[in-house]
């Protein structure tokens, strides 16, 4: 090989170190961290709003395959991981799968007894209404309880026959007013004790309704309805640079940013001095041979 192809040839090979290093500071000012996964793409999208609604900023969401079945990864940053958790438990998220009458119709066994029906059937029932519930605006999370007696047909006692009855709770998001806003009773009927949840995303009454018209046997008054309404997030609004961090985050990635530039000084300081340190050492050669 010719003395003075090698000596154009090293260049090149710092070179190619120097864009290596450079990758890597720049991969390390990019440190995600996954926050949550679900095989719902559905339960993915719900994850990545709440978040970029609470004012997580770079949230990634990336499909994966492990062992032929596909799922969603949901990915922040580093620093933003904590709050993000805080933020995802607070909203009960991701949210369990439910069965329903389709999991009933899938786990049916050779001959099922009469025990496995029922039970199925009340299990199928309280899944369908929580996930009906569920899919009202600011509902976190939804749990109906169905308490349906076996029916006796040699029992003639219809006053100690037990009745059907149902207990619903309902987690909601509640709304903060606005700092000017009136502090006003809500209105009430006369005789009628004001609603302790004004805010909640369905009332009361009409829980009652959809239970008891979709429970054979279930008049409004045997359900029974619990609400907890929990605060709201703070919504933080993304700044004009696109960043939603907060002030320690920023400094952070302000710092990685300034050494990695520090870092690329020096790297092309370096290959300035051996590229002027080889075309020398070229030039002497021509100098020599002539």
């Amino acid at each position: 090989m010719n003395p003075s192809n090698a000596a154009r040839s090293r260049p090149s090979h710092f070179a190619w170190a120097a864009c290596l290093l450079i990758g890597l500071v720049v991969a390390g000012c990019e440190n995600r961290e996954e926050v949550a996964r679900t095989e719902s793409e559905k339960e993915a999208n719900r994850i990545f709003v709440e978040l970029a609604r609470a004012g997580i900023g770079k949230v990634e969401k990336l499909e994966t395959k492990e062992q032929r079945k596909s799922g969603w990864s949901i990915s922040v940053m580093s620093t933003d991981a904590n709050r993000a958790r805080e933020i995802l438990l607070a909203c009960d998220l991701p949210r369990e799968a439910r069965g329903g009458f389709k999991a009933m119709a899938e786990q049916g066994g050779m001959i099922p007894t009469k025990s496995e029906e029922r039970a199925k059937l009340i299990y199928a029932m309280s899944e369908e209404l929580s996930r009906t519930f569920e899919t009202y605006d600011r509902v976190i999370a939804a749990r109906v309880h169905i308490v349906l007696p076996e029916k006796d047909p040699l029992r003639r006692d219809s006053t100690t026959k037990p009745s059907t009855s149902a207990t619903v709770m309902i987690k909601y998001t509640g709304i903060k007013p606005p700092e000017d806003a009136p502090v006003t009773p809500p209105a009430t009927r006369p005789g009628q004790a004001p609603d302790p949840y004004p805010d909640a995303p369905i009332k009361q009454a009409d829980v009652q309704q959809i239970v008891s018209k979709s429970v054979e046997g279930l008049s409004p008054d045997s359900v029974f309805v619990a609400m907890s309404r929990a605060e709201p997030l703070p919504t933080t609004l993304p700044s004009s640079g696109g960043s939603t961090t907060g002030d320690g985050s920023d400094r952070k990635l302000m710092i990685q940013l300034l050494a990695a530039a520090a870092i690329f000084g020096v790297i092309s300081i370096l290959l300035t001095a051996l590229l002027v340190r080889e075309k020398r050492r070229q030039r002497l050669a021509q100098t020599d041979a002539a």
